[in-house]
């Protein structure tokens, strides 16, 4: 029997037929120990034929790979850094207020993750693929969740090495080895085993370089959203101020009974000097601003691998949606989405796990919103991009700190949050913090198109040549 004419016949009767199947040497099945057919579907086999023909080395023959001892941290919010998934987005290394810091005793155990200049970070556990380098040395190391990569190549750009970690042909590889997993991740062994192109120095560095331009927009968008947030501190007295650290106050019964608060750390004077601040200015409470809507939590049953993005609070910063990995159904869609899906001028803002990060919605979009967010729809004349700073500053931190910061559980509930007090500063203060915060967004903007440029220009280059690809770039 001539298997090599049957098989040409089978792949022709597939092809003519549109069928979703794929034809396999059996020596595949010992190579990667896998027998499900999801590790098979043509979609894969096609990235991994790509990846052939460009002569893509594994990545342990070109860089060392290994993440921290598998216990438990110890934290200290006066230690090292400690960089976890949370921390990576696409081509970003996120270090503000809200990151992990470390004891000096485990940071001196693991200096095998040191955050060292030049060594690239791939998120390994729940958002998975997610990759950065790091341009600077940092005193941190990075959790379990992460896999620290350090090229032993000098052929290898890092930044190129990043950018393809971001890229459909990398995510392509993950999501093949995460198949079956019920908790998206990738071990070191799987990471180590995938395929890595190395194109031409020139390449690289024309890839390197548009990724510069694209750090240098993004680094503009906060500068100007700095500007900005300077412009209302300044105006409301508060850019140099300092809230108090005693934690002894009087108060009359009447005040505490007006609260319902019996806690002391309700009635902390800090919260007294905000308010007084606040006093001097024309101020509402959002429920005098906004109308909001909310939606409750879809049963764990109703999360699928495709369809309809589903929003949850992780996903989520003051610049919009990143990487949103949960779907639900289409049906779900077609019951939910036009109460629970953000319109355009609505504004978001979280009122549980990370409360308070607010951004503006710019379009209709076609996702469903988790539980946590409160959809803010504006009464009153007032611009969109003010309200959402106002609620993203000290002004609104503190007083969510006052009525959630002592929970067991990060929780807001929407009447508290209805509560918030807001400065209504003139229209020309409203509109010059406005146009600095758009301005910001248009660089963001420029900032995140430049990096999908250069991730397709990788991508068109692993699928046809280096020229194809620079011609994404206009080089």
């Amino acid at each position: 029997m001539n298997t090599n004419n049957t098989s040409s016949k089978l792949q022709n009767y597939i092809q003519s037929n549109n069928l979703d199947i794929s034809i396999i040497d059996i020596r595949s099945m010992w190579v990667f120990s896998r027998v499900d057919a999801e590790f098979y579907q043509k979609i894969y086999s096609k990235a991994h034929n790509f990846l052939e023909e460009k002569k893509a080395k594994n990545l342990w023959t070109i860089s060392l790979i290994t993440d921290w001892e598998h216990w438990s941290p110890d934290l200290d919010p006066e230690g090292y850094i400690y960089i976890s998934w949370t921390n990576i987005r696409t081509g970003s290394l996120i270090i503000d207020e809200n990151t992990k810091k470390i004891t000096e005793a485990q940071y001196m155990k693991n200096q095998r993750v040191l955050l060292e200049k030049w060594n690239v970070l791939l998120s390994i556990v729940w958002t998975v693929g997610n990759s950065a380098v790091i341009t600077e040395n940092i005193e941190g190391i990075t959790d379990r969740n992460v896999a620290t990569i350090k090229l032993l190549n000098s052929e290898y750009n890092p930044v190129f090495l990043s950018l393809f970690l971001n890229s459909k042909y990398w995510k392509l590889q993950t999501e093949r080895f995460c198949t079956g997993n019920i908790q998206p991740l990738l071990n070191l062994t799987q990471v180590r085993s995938i395929k890595t192109p190395k194109p031409s120095g020139n390449f690289q560095e024309k890839i390197a370089k548009t990724i510069q331009k694209s750090h240098i927009e993004r680094e503009l968008s906060k500068k100007l959203y700095t500007e900005a947030e300077d412009i209302l501190l300044k105006e409301l007295d508060l850019k140099d101020w300092k809230p108090s650290e005693i934690n002894i106050s009087e108060k009359m019964s009447e005040e505490v009974d007006l609260f319902g608060r019996f806690d002391a750390e309700f009635f902390q004077p800090k919260y007294d000097e905000l308010f007084s601040k606040l006093s001097k200015f024309k101020t509402d409470e959002l429920w005098d601003i906004v109308d909001y809507s909310k939606w409750i939590e879809p049963w764990s049953k109703e999360y699928i691998d495709e369809w309809i993005p589903f929003a949850r609070v992780s996903d989520f910063s003051i610049n919009w949606f990143d990487n949103i990995w949960k779907k639900v159904s289409h049906d779900l869609f077609e019951k939910y989405g036009d109460d629970y899906s953000p319109k355009k001028d609505e504004i978001l803002f979280t009122k549980d796990g990370t409360i308070g990060i607010t951004s503006v919605v710019n379009k209709d979009m076609d996702i469903i919103l988790s539980w946590a967010f409160l959809r803010l729809q504006k009464t009153i004349k007032i611009k969109s991009e003010y309200l959402a700073l106002v609620l993203n500053s000290i002004v609104s931190k503190l007083q969510i700190e006052r009525f959630s910061g002592w929970a067991i559980i990060a929780h807001l509930k929407p009447s508290d949050a209805m509560k918030i007090i807001i400065p209504i500063l003139s229209d020309p203060i409203q509109k010059e913090i406005s146009e600095k915060i758009e301005a910001s967004h248009l660089a963001r903007k420029l900032s995140e198109k430049l990096l999908e440029n250069a991730k397709r220009a990788v991508e068109v280059y692993i699928e046809k040549d280096e020229d194809a690809g620079l011609k994404i770039l206009n080089i």
